[in-house]
């Protein structure tokens, strides 16, 4: 199983980014790339979830994992003048959702917890932070 866990989003990456990338170097014009690579992205992210729920007992797959492949063959095999035209309209987008990944990886945090866990605790997060 944990290898299943590892290899199936590694492979659903392969399926999605291998099929981009061959569009991308079809398309001339660095704002329809962009749509291209985020239409790959939630191709990516819809087959790892219909993987998740279908093909697994639980819920376990990474889903960084296959958007970390996917982007890895696309950009990989892009030429890196176009590469960096496309990724102009990407990164806002792409900042964003990182912003909000971390914003809600850090909203169920209970800050009583922490207070209570002691002064080790407390220098490590400082630390962290700085």
């Amino acid at each position: 199983m944990f290898f299943l866990i590892i290899l199936l989003p590694i492979l659903i990456g392969l399926l999605a980014g291998f099929p981009t990338s061959l569009l991308l170097k079809k398309i001339h014009s660095a704002k329809a790339r962009a749509f291209a690579v985020f239409g790959g992205t939630i191709l990516t992210a819809t087959l790892t979830l219909f993987a998740n729920t279908y093909l697994m007992p639980f819920p376990v797959l990474n889903f960084m994992l296959s958007g970390m492949v996917y982007s890895a063959v696309f950009a990989n095999r892009m030429d890196k003048t176009a590469l960096k035209e496309t990724m102009t309209y990407c990164n806002p987008i792409v900042v964003t959702c990182f912003t909000l990944i971390i914003l809600n990886l850090g909203a169920p945090l209970d800050y009583h917890l922490i207070l209570g866990a002691g002064i080790f605790t407390a220098v490590y997060i400082i630390f962290r932070a700085a």
